[in-house]
């Protein structure tokens, strides 16, 4: 396709983040009708519903051939969400992926990093159902000293027409679908009525859970969370001038190379500056976008 200008079943509030009407929905028929609906489709996503696990495993295996890029799907919903690759879509979480991309590189551990593209983490069907895949915008995680990553350790997610609350469910998933291997996700909502990029690292943390018994017993339960706001406003000056509401975008080297840095290795730091300029080449393919229409 050209571009274009819970491990299980899912709880409640997800599903309900997943029926909002921040997209264009139709109802799956055919692949032809589906391929129309993508290339009149306004922005960058399209919800599909009435999707049978069969109809799914479909459009994975054929993936090489039709290019649709299934971002979620449930069976439990038989929901589909469909990611539309277009301009700003890739400017709004691709030029964060080579910035990370360029700092490996100057640590001097470019072949120690590999790129995983959209890969599809697949969700393991449990009894209560909610089988499904996630295929997300950019992934990547480390190549050394012999280890399989059989998943990426950090993920990259962008977009405008999903709202925060349905990249969210996404976020949460990637961590339980992964048995926990994905350790940051970043997720970059573009907002163009207002101008505002909004920016969220997620991490697991651990929660401390008191245990039923004769003696105080307390245990612990890794939880997905966000742990950073990041939100960039444009002032309306002319020139425009961006406001970073935040400090810098920090990703833990620990996180994505599960190992302690060595000499000259340390976290990979985006600073306030290099997000005001993140901010400027996002709003010019916008702009420049919308002047070719």
């Amino acid at each position: 396709m050209s571009l274009k200008s819970t491990r299980g079943v899912l709880r409640p509030a997800d599903r309900a983040a997943l029926v909002t009407d921040s997209m264009p929905t139709i109802q799956f028929t055919n692949l032809e009708d589906l391929i129309r609906a993508i290339d009149a489709a306004p922005g960058d996503a399209l919800r599909v519903t009435n999707v049978s696990p069969t109809v799914y495993k479909a459009l994975d295996e054929g993936y090489e051939t039709n290019k649709i890029h299934l971002s979620m799907y449930t069976e439990d919903s038989q929901c589909l969400i469909i990611t539309i690759p277009t301009l700003e879509h890739e400017a709004v979480y691709g030029i964060l992926s080579i910035g990370l991309v360029s700092a490996v590189t100057l640590m001097g551990l470019a072949n120690n990093w590999k790129y995983r593209g959209t890969t599809t983490i697949y969700s393991r069907r449990s009894s209560g159902g909610g089988g499904g895949g996630q295929q997300p915008d950019a992934s990547a995680s480390p190549r050394a000293d012999g280890r399989i990553y059989r998943f990426p350790t950090i993920i990259f997610e962008g977009g405008y027409s999903q709202t925060l609350p349905e990249m969210r469910v996404k976020a949460r998933r990637y961590f339980e679908m992964s048995e926990h291997e994905v350790k940051i996700v970043i997720l970059s909502k573009l907002i163009p009525t207002e101008r505002r990029i909004i920016i969220e690292r997620w991490e697991e943390r651990q929660r401390g859970e008191r245990r039923p018994g004769p003696a105080t017993r307390w245990g612990s339960e890794i939880v997905p969370g966000c742990q950073q706001v990041i939100t960039i406003n444009e002032n309306g000056a002319n020139p425009p001038v961006y406001q970073v509401d935040s400090d810098d975008l920090v990703l833990s080297f620990r996180l994505l190379f599960q190992r302690d840095p060595r000499q000259g290795e340390g976290d990979v730091v985006f600073s306030v500056a290099w997000l005001r300029e993140y901010a400027v080449q996002v709003w010019e393919d916008w702009d420049q976008d919308d002047e070719a229409i």
